[in-house]
């Protein structure tokens, strides 16, 4: 299986996992990406989240157990789609879903990958919109959240655009500002980030481990173009922004 390392080694996941000095020592997020392209998806969609699993297991290089994983991979893979649709069929988006099955792995006319995402305790991404959906899988820690409420943002202007060459997102002139609200996702958490979905998210000192299936990449908000009255969450001793 083909991997593309970044900032990252599977000796330093190894070491996060096991509870080594890792996550703390690390000064800013790494990223593991499969550089291959997506199961074939007329294989059956049983087949993509068991890519996920390989990759995962291949790259960390250690069992994370039976609890998280499940026993096999065919059974990781049946209870990821599971609560993926579910995901989906909560938000009114299967459609989503459908289409991004039906272009063979693509979202927003970008192709999406398995990446492996390591965030040291106490930093914290800056709001953002996600350029496309992204289905996240919390595998150590927990991920703490503050979400824009309402419908996602339309891109549609920017479909296809690599994630650096897309215009600005400005919140600013939204009326009334927008409102929203704090959550976490705990540790074996399944869940999805909509596209055009607004958020921001940080860790605290646990640090958390993220097996995602996503684009590449975030639209980051900031300075003049933030909503009205926004206050940053969390207790973060760094800011991130990719």
């Amino acid at each position: 299986m083909d991997t593309q390392r970044i900032d990252t080694a599977s000796d330093h996941a190894q070491k996060t996992l096991s509870g080594g000095d890792g996550a703390a020592s690390a000064k800013q997020p790494s990223v593991v990406r499969h550089d291959g392209p997506l199961v074939c998806i007329d294989r059956g969609q049983s087949a993509l989240p068991e890519q996920g699993y390989d990759f995962l297991m291949e790259t960390l290089g250690c069992d994370l157990g039976s609890e998280l994983l499940g026993s096999s991979k065919e059974e990781y893979g049946a209870r990821w789609l599971r609560e993926v649709r579910l995901r989906f069929q909560e938000r009114r988006y299967e459609k989503t879903w459908e289409t991004f099955l039906e272009n063979g792995g693509k979202c927003g006319g970008r192709c999406t990958y398995w990446a492996i995402l390591q965030v040291p305790s106490d930093r914290s991404f800056d709001l953002h919109v996600h350029p496309c959906f992204e289905v996240l899988h919390v595998l150590r820690g927990r991920l703490y959240e503050r979400r824009m409420l309402g419908p996602p943002l339309s891109l549609a202007e920017e479909e296809g655009k690599p994630v650096r060459e897309m215009a600005p997102v400005d919140l600013s002139g939204l009326c009334p500002p927008p409102d929203f609200r704090d959550g976490v996702f705990q540790e074996d958490t399944i869940n999805v980030n909509e596209m055009g979905s607004v958020h921001q998210s940080w860790t605290g000192e646990e640090g958390c481990i993220i097996l995602l299936l996503w684009a590449g990449g975030h639209c980051f908000i900031d300075g003049a173009c933030l909503p009205q009255g926004y206050e940053k969450g969390g207790c973060c001793t760094e800011s991130v922004k990719d």
